[in-house]
Parts: C-alpha cells; structure tokens; sequence
C-alpha cells in the first residue's frame, strides 16, 4: 500500500495539474477511456490522475495481468472493488463492449536491453498493440486516439533544436534501432488510418519521463542510478554520459496527454519534453548523487565503468525537443528537475 507521503505527493500533484488546467479535466467528464499499458508508469500515473481529478469518467485498462495491475493502483492509492465502474481491467480489447469515446496507446517495451536481445518481438508488440487499437477506435468512431511514440524517432540528425518535421536517418544495421523503427511505422500505421478511414488523431514524441510513480523494477538509467546511490552509496556510469536530452515529469506527460486526447486538430504530430530540464547523463547522475547525499548526510561518488557491454545503448548525441507546437494550444511544463528526483525518492521509500 501507498506510505502517506507518497499519497499526499501524489493528491498534490494531481492537484496542481487541475488548478492549471481545469477546463480539460472538465472536457472529459462522463467520457470512456481506453488506455493500453496502463499498469505502466505512464499509463498508470495518467490514469490515477483522471480519476483524482475527473467527474463520471469510465477507464478501461488493458493489462496482461489483471493481479499485478490491481497491487500497481493501490500503490497509487486507487481502491479497486467489485462495485467500482470508474477503472476496469481487460486483459483483451474484445471485452471491452461498450463506445469508446478515447484511447490511448501507452503498450510497447521499454528496456533496452529487451530491444537488443528480442528486437522482433519489440516491433511486434509494438505494431500490434497499435494495430488493435486503432481497429477499436474504426470501430467506435471514437472522438480521438492518442500514439505515445518517442524522441528516438528523429535517429540521426543535425538538427539541435528538433522540430517535428527534423526526421533523420535510423541505421537499420543496428538492431537496437527496432525500437525507434516500430515507433516511426506506428506513426505511419495512424496517418494511414487518418487518411483511409477518418479517424482523428494525436502522435506525442516524448522525451525521458521521470518522477512519482517509479517502480524498483524499472531498468531505464534513471532508476539504476537511484538504486545505486540508495543501496551502494555510489552510482557507477556504463558509459560517458555524453548524451544529452530533455527529461519530462510524469505529471507534465500527463498534462500533455490529456492535451493530445482534446487537440481539435484532426491530425496532430507534438514533441512533449520540459525544455527547462536538458542535460547529459552525466549530468543527471550529478543531480541524483546530490539529491541522495543530501537526504543521506554523505556524499555519493560517480565512478566510470570501464568493462561495459555497450550494445543496449545508442551512439551519444545532444538532442533537445522544440515544444512550442505543443505550448502553442495551451500546455506547459510545471515540475523542475529537482521536484522529480525528489518525488522518485519519496516513491521509492
């Protein structure tokens, strides 16, 4: 179960989003939902914001298993019983038999080292999930369907300051690249289906998200160094740390989202990243050592691995994600580096 301090962090946080952006919440009341990899940190993070903040709204949430899922939101401070119609979890789109107003894409893997060991099934899953989602929203004629694709779409390009149209080259003899490659063919998949049967839709590129809600189990950088400052008091680096790029609080990705499920644009393609946070790695281990020394009275070294397996990761590169398309319709990032790294430390007590 949630700790008090993770609850009030998380009534806070949904708190705040509403007082900035009431009137979408509002947009939403008496609504459906569909949300697939909503036991995820996204997912479930967007999904325990609605239902803090949203009157008479239905969520569906697909899951492949329904018991995890259920631990997943009482962590979060979500009750589930019997009698509660607000969140319910499908383990396949075919029981969910009522009109779907929204969907939300969130299913894809996330590890990288998953990406290089299981590089066909990363692109299956992710083009499936898509896939059925959209045959749903076909189906439904549902209002909107929302795509959560990702900042490593744009591959290789010159461009510092990345536009949505700054698409560059992926290298497909690196397996690596199936995840952004299933991405990009997963946009593709929802223009088609934009242009071929009306539907109307959002693509979000996000950028790193971190922030309340992180799991232990999580293997994405951020989490490995926490772990090792908390557990070891010290956060060895695999690499450099010379890739440089935008991070996103989970609460602004929320915002975001709900954003992209509203957008009036019949077809609109957004970067979703907090300008105000853009760092190297090693940066970002810098301010987690800090963080942690700080609440722990200690200092935590930053050593460099010099035998590591660097397979899993991308080429460094220095890439910051222009926002002002997004920022133009209203969004705006509200947390700050330091309130994240401090909201992953409470979650993680």
């Amino acid at each position: 179960m949630e700790s008090k301090m993770t609850a009030k962090l998380l009534r806070d946080g949904a708190l705040r989003l509403k007082e900035n952006f009431a009137h979408w919440f509002a947009s939403l009341e008496n609504q459906t939902l569909l949300i697939s990899g909503g036991s995820g940190l996204i997912g479930s993070m967007f999904i325990s914001v609605l239902l803090r903040n949203v009157k008479n709204i239905k969520i569906y949430c697909t899951t492949r298993n329904k018991k995890r899922a259920l631990e997943r939101f009482q962590t979060l401070g979500i009750s589930i019983n019997p009698q509660c119609d607000s969140l319910m979890f499908i383990e396949d789109y075919k029981e969910c038999l009522e009109k779907i107003d929204y969907l939300l894409c969130c299913a894809s893997p996330t590890q990288s080292q998953y990406f290089v060991d299981s590089p066909v099934e990363t692109i299956e899953t992710i083009y499936q999930h898509t896939k059925d989602l959209l045959e749903l929203a076909r189906k439904n004629q549902s209002k909107k369907i929302v795509f959560l694709s990702t900042m490593e779409v744009y591959g290789e390009t010159k461009e510092k300051n990345v536009r949505e149209e700054d698409l560059g080259v992926l290298p497909v003899l690196n397996p690596r690249n199936c995840y952004p490659a299933a991405k990009r063919l997963c946009e593709h998949l929802m223009i088609a289906y934009a242009a071929q049967y009306s539907l109307n839709i959002c693509i979000l590129r996000l950028s790193q998200v971190i922030g309340a809600g992180v799991s232990k189990e999580d293997q994405r950088v951020y989490m490995a160094f926490l772990s090792q400052a908390l557990e070891k008091g010290e956060i060895t680096l695999l690499t450099k740390g010379e890739t440089k790029r935008n991070y996103l609080d989970v609460f602004d990705a929320s915002s975001g989202i709900l954003l992209g499920l509203l957008d009036k644009n019949t077809t609109g393609i957004y970067n979703l990243a907090n300008p105000n946070i853009f760092i190297s790695i090693l940066e970002l281990a810098k301010q987690i050592a800090k963080e942690v020394g700080s609440k722990k009275g200690v200092e935590i070294p930053i050593k460099q691995c010099q035998k590591a397996n660097l397979s899993a990761f991308l080429p460094p590169f220095e890439r910051s994600l222009d926002t002002s398309k997004l920022q133009n319709l209203g969004w705006k990032p509200l947390f700050s580096l330091e309130e994240s790294i401090g909201s992953m430390l409470e979650s993680l007590e």
